[in-house]
């Protein structure tokens, strides 16, 4: 599967980057660490409050896209560049990077 046909929708991307960010599969809270966190129904103003801090929190808490207006689909795309980009050219020649990213994929 190529890079940019990974996600098709944005529910996609939020669904890969919670599972990844939660390995486990435990969800903590981002402030303080507790496990005692629950969904908000609402999803508002986040999807995530912790019982113990009373904070609301995201997946994207913390990190470079907390402030982003930029789609998550773009930061996928990105994120996949600066860990694969460089090694997709010198490796895909190898067999060893099987990731399929091409220059044409990407808008920039």
């Amino acid at each position: 599967m190529e890079a940019a046909e990974t996600f098709a929708t944005e529910d996609d991307v939020v669904q890969w980057f919670e599972g990844w960010h939660w390995l486990a599969g435990e969800m903590s809270c981002l402030w303080c660490g507790s496990l005692n966190a629950n969904r908000v129904k609402t999803g508002k103003p986040m999807p995530y409050r912790c019982r113990d801090c009373k904070r609301y929190f995201s997946f994207k808490t913390s990190t470079a896209m907390d402030l982003s207006k930029l789609p998550l689909q773009m930061w996928d795309k990105a994120i996949f560049l600066e860990f694969c980009g460089r090694c997709a050219p010198k490796y895909a020649a190898a067999g060893i990077c099987d990731f399929g990213a091409t220059r044409s994929l990407w808008p920039w």
